[in-house]
């Protein structure tokens, strides 16, 4: 299961612990989450840029998540340039925009925007059953890793169940449209690409009763924080902790 967006391991983030990386980007995330000085926030992009390309993510890979994010974000700062009490900053006929408006759409686009860019840096990059070994290692209930882990097993096995029937309709000849045909044919699909899936999933959990499992995962390799991750979190704490007194301020 390589569920991962982007894996470069010569880069420096992902040598780091995944625990690390975790902590780091909690820590960030939730300062950044309180935070509504503009510059604060703006500087909180930038730290996701740097994480970016340190981790080299590609530039694809980063408008996949910024691209709709911030689409679905400027209806949300037209609404409140125009709608937000405050004094005018420009008319457009009878219609004003406040700068008090434009202060808040701002603060909510680039809190949005700093907070996907750090976690796409410091979590993004984790291989997915690297991140469950480390939320269990950070005492996150097992049931919950399990359900984690096998939500995101489950999820690209119906993909790929239905990416198999979509290719195999294709092949006999459907034509999706407009009609009643395409409906009940897509009704067909989904169904079937339930029942697969069930059964394909029931197969897959006697094959691991059978290697042992009893509900509880085991790791192959225990990893213990290094110098580098401690590194890591001490510079993140004072980032943090500048950034929280520049807001403060």
């Amino acid at each position: 299961m390589d569920i991962i967006l982007f894996n470069d391991t010569g880069s420096w983030i992902h040598r780091l612990d995944p625990r690390a990386r975790l902590i780091g980007a909690t820590i960030l995330t939730v300062l950044l989450s309180q935070m509504t000085a503009l510059p604060v926030l703006g500087w909180g992009c930038a730290l996701g840029v740097v994480g970016l390309l340190v981790a080299r993510v590609p530039l694809a890979a980063i408008l996949q998540r910024l691209v709709p994010l911030n689409a679905l974000l400027s209806l949300l700062f037209l609404v409140l340039l125009f709608t937000t009490p405050g004094d005018a900053l420009f008319r457009i006929g009878s219609v004003v925009a406040t700068g008090d408006g434009f202060y808040r759409a701002m603060g909510i686009l680039l809190k949005a925007n700093s907070i996907v860019l750090i976690l796409t840096s410091l979590i993004g990059t984790i291989e997915f059953v690297a991140l469950g070994r480390a939320l269990e290692q950070l005492h996150v209930p097992a049931k919950l890793v399990n359900i984690l882990l096998f939500t995101v097993r489950y999820i690209d096995l119906m993909l790929t169940e239905y990416e198999r029937l979509s290719q195999a309709a294709l092949l006999r000849g459907f034509q999706p449209g407009a009609n009643p045909h395409t409906l009940r044919t897509i009704g067909y699909l989904i169904g079937m690409v339930l029942v697969r899936s069930y059964e394909r999933g029931g197969r897959m959990v006697e094959a691991m009763k059978l290697r042992g499992y009893d509900g509880t995962l085991r790791w192959a390799h225990p990893t213990a924080f290094r110098t580098q991750d401690f590194g890591f979190l001490a510079g993140v704490t004072g980032i943090a902790l500048i950034l929280l007194g520049v807001g403060w301020r």
